[in-house]
């Protein structure tokens, strides 16, 4: 099993482990090199949040077009290669913070993750 693959893998569980009733309020922190970003993941289609329709929808015509590319020419992982956060701020050392609606998040450029909420992070 590839660190890609890996990584993709655990990245899926925290983000599927923050709907779960324990975590509920939660969300997920992500380490990038970019700072710190936490948002709450979109495991479904919203259509009432017209933010997080419109990256989904780029999203899903991505996706379709990549489904046209000869198997061949493409990674065989089942896994993502990105996904969608909601409500989220991004934290960077020495700068203010940014929040925006949302955000595609390519899982290549994250370091580490975790789940929690603002209390937690900011102990």
């Amino acid at each position: 099993m590839s660190g890609t693959f890996t990584k993709k893998l655990l990245l899926t569980a925290y983000a599927h482990g923050v709907a779960m009733d324990k975590f509920k309020g939660n969300k997920i922190f992500l380490v990038t090199p970019a700072g710190i970003i936490s948002g709450i993941p979109v495991l479904e289609k919203d259509e009432n949040d017209m933010n997080v329709a419109i990256l989904q929808a780029f999203n899903d015509s991505t996706v379709k077009i990549k489904a046209e590319i000869p198997a061949e020419a493409s990674p065989a992982d089942a896994l993502s290669e990105y996904f969608v956060l909601k409500d989220v701020q991004i934290q960077k050392d020495g700068s203010a913070t940014v929040f925006v609606p949302a955000l595609t998040v390519f899982c290549d450029q994250i370091i580490g993750i975790t789940i929690g909420n603002q209390n937690t992070a900011n102990r």
